[in-house]
């Protein structure tokens, strides 16, 4: 995309900064981690329960676009 291709560079940066924030969210996108069935939708930033809540809102947009999911796959330690 547009925004992509203008954020390039920056991007490595802002995707580790992410992955401090809550580093289940990656193990999860990437397949590392299964999110479970059921979690509380009450949580706390970088807990647990906030990945499972971002995983279960985001993790189709990802398995969505292959080409998303080898970039991450590429810059994920």
């Amino acid at each position: 995309s547009a925004w992509f291709k203008e954020q390039g560079d920056a991007l490595p940066e802002l995707y580790r900064q992410a992955c401090r924030s809550n580093p289940t969210v990656e193990r999860m996108i990437l397949g590392h981690e299964d999110p479970p069935e059921s979690y509380s939708t009450v949580y706390a930033p970088g807990s647990p329960e906030e990945a499972y809540a971002l995983a279960d809102a985001i993790l189709p947009a990802w398995q969505a676009t292959p080409r998303a999911m080898n970039w991450l796959q590429s810059i994920s330690g």
